[in-house]
């Protein structure tokens, strides 16, 4: 009788899911599912059956309400994903990545592998020369600087980089012995010098020789003959592995060409601070310590007060946020009532939390508070006059700005208003001692405290604008005395200043979109950059997008058909495209026409402003507009070009970042008032309101929250001078 020695099947079974929904485990979910289909393959209608009797409590409730929008695997994922994990999840992967480099004693082949993974984690379809650029960007740099330009595949990165790795290694193998041989010789070396001595009177007194390496030349010094010993520099330099890899440096010799210089010569003397100036600085810091002191000031002249439509209290729940981000609200809210700035609360209010990334990489801790904005009472209190602030300083040749410290945070909170701006957090309830930011009518708020402060002296000799002061003067002695008054001022108000954003005895000022000195008052260039450096016209399209723009504005420009007439030629049916001197004439004459009056006019901040973006694939464009009883004038032009991860952004996503640009580039002129958006995206108007948003839409509408304006949709084709500006 045979028999056979077999063993039994590998059981396989589908994963489940539900007792926990921390990220871990969904990833993990995912990622047992996948090698489970790998081995099994499941038909679609099969897999959405099974998926029924896998996941359990809070996933299952999700799955009966999404079961029939999900028609196979990848449709399940992607859902499931967006649902369990956290919205800035693909952002902290793109930070880590960003943050990944190879540590210096982990081999290649393990840091490229673990690279891959979490890029496949933050872009799945990831290319694979993307993929390989970004690893040999993180890697050594001297196996980077071989690998360059000779690997395409990550596995050829890892295969080829593994060799490289090991050949440095035997290299600093080898230089060490060499190194170690050459020390010995100069030790054997030294060990054979000997001094050489010689008798006397029963004593024996050593006579070193000189050494032949030394130079000595003779030298004179005060006239006196001296030698002085000239240093030739080390044999040798012992330093780190570390130190020796981040020193090396690849070189390509260019051939040398021969073309004219483009050098600018500067004529006649550059500025530069005097001794004369530093110490009167100097003096007013020492006579004023409390302005300039480390410890945040807290003014008793306002308290901020929160005036509600209705007085029934809202309470949000608390958004979900990565650990790492957990950990950095932690450490805000400790340092925060560490400052008195938060204390506890028991407040029924309560708003979310949201960390907003600065430019410098780190995060500003905010809150979300846009329910309570929407039930708050706008506060009146007027913006100064832009012209009457610019007719003040008439005369003036010097000029200095002075800024507050967090000067949110240096203005009190009603005590009946403290609760409503009640935020929740992992550690708890907490609300605000003094006015935080994002909260509407702060602007105002700081405006009526800074006129209370310089009441009499405005208008004098200095003006405010929301929390920024500027001092003017004739001469620099009366410029010392002024700054001695402010600096009274503010210490008597318990106030401190940002001294990293002040700016002292100064010529020239740029303010509120104009350049003021000695010479008078002139319109700031960049006002109308977006227009000056509107790039040449180059096909059919592009010249369609600048007519576009100017005629936006053809009931302003006179002769405006005559102006366009070279222009309007090319595009005539059957007509060949050629740029003849008159369309060039044509096409300056009709920028030059877009940057003066009446076109473009000064603001008046009495009146509202327009604010009308748009974005294209390839930049930004906004325009900012007042009506006057003549029509719609220019106030300002600005457009930019997108700039890296920016150009993966969606729709939506562009087209917010405009508004969110062009907002806070034209800050000076909207804060503390409110005004009206104009694009030709509808979907704004529902994303500036809805809570259920991105994560990076939710952090740049948290930017503006302090702001009053309403979003207005206007379609496409009249929209025509945002859009031009986009894309040239």
């Amino acid at each position: 009788m045979l028999s056979f020695c077999t063993q039994p099947p590998i059981r396989l079974e589908f994963p489940t899911f539900g007792d926990s929904c921390e990220i871990s485990d969904v990833l993990n979910f995912i990622k047992r599912c996948e090698n489970y289909l790998d081995v099994r393959p499941l038909p679609s209608g099969e897999l959405i059956g099974t998926l029924s009797t896998v996941l359990k409590g809070p996933a299952l409730s999700w799955w009966k309400a999404e079961k029939s929008k999900a028609k196979d695997w990848q449709s399940f994922k992607k859902a499931f994903m967006a649902a369990f994990l956290p919205d800035d999840y693909l952002t902290e992967v793109e930070d880590k990545l960003r943050s990944l480099v190879q540590q210096p004693r982990q081999c290649l082949r393990d840091f490229a592998y673990d690279y891959r993974a979490l890029c496949l984690k933050w872009k799945p379809d990831m290319s694979e020369d993307e993929m390989v650029s970004r690893i040999l960007n993180n890697i050594n740099p001297r196996v980077a600087g071989c690998l360059r330009g000779t690997v395409r595949t990550v596995e050829q990165l890892v295969k080829v980089g593994s060799k490289v790795e090991k050949d440095c290694m035997g290299a600093k193998d080898y230089w060490q012995k060499v190194g170690g041989q050459n020390n010995k010789e100069k030790a054997n070396k030294r060990s054979t010098e000997r001094p050489i001595s010689r008798d006397l009177a029963g004593l024996s007194i050593a006579q070193p020789q000189p050494l032949n390496s030394l130079l000595l030349v003779p030298i004179t010094v005060k006239g006196k003959e001296v030698k002085a010993v000239l240093d030739t520099g080390p044999t040798s330099t012992l330093t780190g592995e570390n130190t020796h890899n981040a020193a090396v440096t690849l070189y390509y010799a260019l051939p040398p060409t021969w073309k004219p210089s483009l050098a600018t010569p500067i004529p006649g003397p550059v500025p530069c601070w005097d001794s004369d100036k530093q110490e009167e600085l100097l003096q007013l810091m020492v006579t004023w310590p409390r302005t300039t002191s480390n410890v945040l000031g807290r003014t008793a002249l306002e308290q901020h007060k929160i005036i509600l439509s209705d007085e029934v209290p809202l309470k949000s729940r608390a958004y979900r946020v990565s650990p790492f981000k957990k950990k950095i609200i932690e450490d805000q809210v400790d340092q925060m009532l560490k400052d008195h700035i938060i204390e506890p609360s028991f407040s029924p209010w309560s708003s979310p939390v949201v960390l907003v990334p600065k430019p410098d990489g780190s995060y500003r801790f905010c809150v979300d508070y846009r329910r309570l904005n929407s039930k708050t009472i706008p506060d009146a209190y007027p913006m100064p006059l832009i012209h009457d602030i610019l007719e003040s300083m008439d005369g003036a040749t010097w000029f200095s700005t002075l800024d507050l410290q967090s000067g949110y945070w240096q203005v009190e909170m009603e005590e009946g208003c403290k609760a409503k701006t009640a935020f929740i957090t992992t550690k708890g309830l907490f609300h605000f001692c003094s006015m935080p930011y994002g909260l509407r009518n702060t602007a105002a708020m700081l405006q009526r405290l800074m006129e209370k402060v310089l009441s009499e002296l405005r208008g004098k000799f200095c003006f405010v604008y929301i929390n920024d002061i500027i001092i003017y003067s004739r001469t620099l002695e009366e410029h010392i005395h002024h700054l001695n008054t402010i600096l009274q001022r503010l210490t008597q108000a318990n106030l401190t200043l940002n001294m990293k954003k002040c700016h002292f005895f100064k010529q020239q000022l740029k303010f509120l979109g104009h350049i003021v000195s000695a010479k008078g008052v002139e319109v700031e260039p960049a006002k109308t950059l977006a227009v000056t450096q509107y790039p040449p016209l180059n096909d059919l399209k592009a010249l369609q997008r600048f007519l576009g723009l100017a005629g936006w504005y053809h009931k302003c420009i006179p002769h405006f058909a005559d102006l366009t007439a070279p222009l309007n030629h090319l595009k005539k049916k059957g007509v060949e495209w050629e740029w003849t001197p008159e369309c060039q004439t044509s096409f300056d004459l009709i920028k030059q026409a877009l940057q003066t009056s009446p076109v473009l006019m000064q603001p008046d901040l009495n009146q509202a402003f327009q604010v009308h973006t748009d974005a294209s694939n390839v930049g930004l464009g906004a325009i900012l507009t007042q009506q006057t009883p003549e029509g719609e004038r220019v106030v300002a032009y600005a457009s930019r070009t997108l700039r890296g991860a920016e150009l993966n952004y969606s729709t939506s996503e562009k087209e917010c970042l405009a508004v969110v640009w062009a907002v806070e580039k034209w800050r000076h002129y909207l804060e503390g008032t409110t005004f009206n958006i104009y694009t030709d995206h509808a979907a704004l108007a529902w994303a500036f309101n809805s809570p259920k948003t991105s994560s990076r839409l939710t952090r740049w509408t948290l930017r503006l929250q302090q702001f009053h304006f309403q979003v207005h949709h206007r379609k496409g084709y009249l929209n025509l001078g945002p859009d031009a500006l986009s894309r040239a």
